[in-house]
């Protein structure tokens, strides 16, 4: 009961903190954290969310607080936590700690005036738990705090760590924001399994790993200087994180590195002028995450395929070829070219890569031939993003990707057609692909909801999109070629999300008005029941840059008496000399109107849009049978619908025949 309530005490301070990172630190308090934690999430005092972090309600939290408090009601330094800024910095600056403190904890902004002395330890030897995120230390450490198994010190201001700090218990230490210049552990640090020290901007090498042998995380992302990454590294058989993002310094790995068998994952992503993956790179056998954006990698060993666990690939912005300075341009023009065409980046086969989920290959300079032609042999693959390339076409094989659900295409500028789709696809990114005129039958890929083709003005329409029966929202500004056939046939679509180039309001919808509002009565049924509504506007965009915005309509029945907002749409606007059309699809279902109810809608973007027109086209209900013999969805059971021109109406406030509707139909 004791220990349960010391993991307790710790960790309701550790909220929105990694489960896997706080465990072994409270394990090396000997707090038997595993079984403490299970029995505290059992009886609903902690729980875990979805990205593994530790969560605890308000209350939960402070009666935890208040748990250590009423230890010393009017001493906090006889607390066994302290956590408020002001106590803790009383009692580091006049020296009041006892060793009834096993863990302190004050996190100031980087800009402060708070320092403390250097003897403020030497009372503290029971210390476990310490976090003095941008205090100042006048001097070193004498005082060896041999109990500490948690250091964390961002902005910590020396330029080395003392031997104090070195406690022999230490299991992590965050040393981000530091002012390191270089790390020399005299001491074996047996416990240690966490050391972060990203973002240390003069760091230039790493410490000797020998002495950290059970080191199963190291962070230095954004250690600019960094220049030499130590041997022993491949000496830690523990090791499953590394991550060197944007240490813009280093060129390589010692070759000990790729020999290891532990680790999991590993981030290059930002290092400008690491240049090579080695054929060793296949040894990684533990590999399930690899991320190279921006990196010089001119060539991907072919042994990558050897890596049986690796689910995400990454290597966005890596060209192929180095980026050459003046002098190495300068040497090219004077000396002979060994090969006429640079190296490959992909290898030419992707045969292995079993569980690869995931393949990021955006802005690769990639044109055909670059692109395996076994793209379509990776079966696990769920997201491939090919932005920014330079291919005219695609391998024909993307079909056999029978569990890709997300396939981005966007501003690759060359590319003339798209191939047969995965008929599992989700989402279909293609926008400002210029040069683009042929869409594959979209009705193959019989789950797709998302159609983003923007900005493609070669394109006249899209095949199959008529007989789609899952797609929810397509973006098609900037499509200024599609021919009015189509046009019509989307209009009277009941997809929640449309936008076309336009700067008007088709004719086919009924009721139409200027501005954002549009006040009309409905007809009368006749015994068809109402489906819904899709409402258009004509809109311009005031944005300096491409922002996702939202659409609200609010829809009011004066004849009931209430007003409800439909749902929010997400809308991916540009800034436009051009008007536009957006249409969307409000369901009956939640406002149940009926015949010659008198309504109102107000259609809201905020101030990112001015809206200029506004219309209505009512949508009922078909006859199943009708339906499927108009699509040719014979062998198709899912539910029909379509959308009938209006053919009776009354204009509000005013007597109109039936053959006048159309032209008059202006509404007050």
């Amino acid at each position: 009961m004791m220990t349960h309530r010391k993991i307790y005490s710790s960790i309701y301070s550790s909220i929105g903190m990694d489960k896997e990172y706080v465990l072994p630190i409270l394990n090396g308090c000997d707090f038997f954290a595993d079984i403490g934690f299970s029995v505290l999430t059992q009886r609903c005092l902690v729980s875990v969310n979805e990205k593994n972090m530790l969560i605890m309600h308000d209350l939960l939290r402070d009666m935890g607080r208040e748990i250590v408090r009423a230890q010393s009601p009017n001493n906090p330094g006889r607390r066994s936590r302290l956590w408020i800024p002001e106590e803790v910095g009383d009692i580091l600056r006049r020296n009041m700690g006892t060793e009834a403190i096993q863990g302190m904890a004050i996190n100031l902004l980087k800009v402060n005036d708070m320092k403390v002395d250097v003897n403020v330890f030497c009372k503290l030897q029971n210390l476990r738990l310490l976090q003095l995120n941008h205090v100042k230390l006048g001097g070193g450490c004498e005082y060896l705090l041999r109990k500490l198994t948690w250091l964390c010190w961002h902005g910590f201001p020396l330029s080395f760590i003392p031997d104090g700090l070195y406690g022999e218990n230490l299991v992590a230490i965050d040393m981000r924001y530091s002012n390191l210049r270089q790390v020399k552990n005299s001491k074996f640090l047996l416990q240690l399994k966490f050391l972060n020290l990203s973002h240390s901007h003069y760091l230039s090498r790493t410490p000797d790993f020998s002495r950290l042998p059970h080191l199963e995380k190291l962070k230095l992302k954004d250690c600019r200087s960094l220049v030499e990454v130590h041997h022993s590294i491949g000496y830690l058989d523990s090791l499953v994180l590394v991550n060197f993002k944007d240490c813009k310094q280093l060129m390589r790995l010692p070759s000990s590195f790729w020999k290891l068998k532990s680790i999991e994952i590993l981030y290059l992503s930002g290092c400008s002028k690491f240049d090579e993956l080695p054929e060793d790179l296949g040894d990684l056998e533990s590999l399930t995450i690899l991320h190279a954006d921006d990196t010089a990698i001119r060539q991907v060993p072919s042994t990558i395929v050897k890596l049986k666990n690796l689910k995400d690939l990454s290597l966005c912005g890596c060209k192929g070829s180095t980026s050459a300075t003046f002098p190495s341009r300068l040497m090219s023009w004077f000396l002979p070219r060994k090969s006429p065409n640079p190296p490959n980046l992909l290898p030419p086969s992707f045969h292995g890569l079993n569980r690869l989920t995931s393949l990021l290959l955006s802005d690769c300079n990639l044109s055909d031939d670059a692109l395996p032609r076994d793209l379509g042999s990776l079966p696990s693959l769920t997201k491939l993003e090919l932005d920014r390339n330079s291919f005219q076409s695609l391998p024909a094989g993307l079909s056999s990707l029978l569990r890709l659900k997300s396939l981005r295409l966007d501003d690759n500028t060359r590319l003339q057609t798209i191939p047969a789709l995965p008929r599992n696809l989700d989402v279909l990114h293609a926008l400002n692909c210029t040069s683009l005129e042929r869409l594959s039958d979209i009705s193959v890929a019989s789950r797709i909801r998302l159609l983003y083709i923007a900005n493609c003005p070669k394109l006249i329409e899209v095949p199959g999109l008529d007989k789609s029966r899952s797609v929810t929202h397509i973006d098609m500004e900037g499509c200024y070629d599609i021919s009015n056939t189509f046009k019509n046939s989307m209009h009277k679509g009941c997809i929640s999300g449309l936008l076309l180039p336009g700067n008007e309001i088709p004719a086919l919808f009924n009721y139409k008005n200027e501005g954002a509002s549009i006040l009309f009565k409905l007809p009368k049924f006749n015994g068809r029941n109402l489906k819904g509504m899709n409402v258009c506007i004509v809109c311009s965009s005031h944005l300096e840059k491409k922002q996702t915005k939202s659409i609200t309509i609010k829809l009011t029945n004066h004849t009931k008496g209430f007003t409800k907002d439909c749902r929010k749409v997400a809308v991916n606007l540009v800034k436009s000399c051009e008007d536009y059309l957006y249409q969307g699809h409000i369901s009956n279902k939640s406002f149940q109107l009926d015949s010659e109810d008198e309504v109102e809608l107000i259609v809201d973007c905020g101030n990112t849009m001015t809206v200029k027109k506004n219309g209505v086209y009512l949508v009922y209900e078909q006859d199943e049978a009708r339906l499927k013999a108009k699509r040719g969805l014979d062998n198709d059971d899912g539910e029909g619908s379509s959308c009938d021109n209006l053919s009776q109406a009354k204009r509000l406030r005013f007597e109109t025949s039936q053959q006048s509707v159309e032209e008059n139909m202006d509404v007050a």
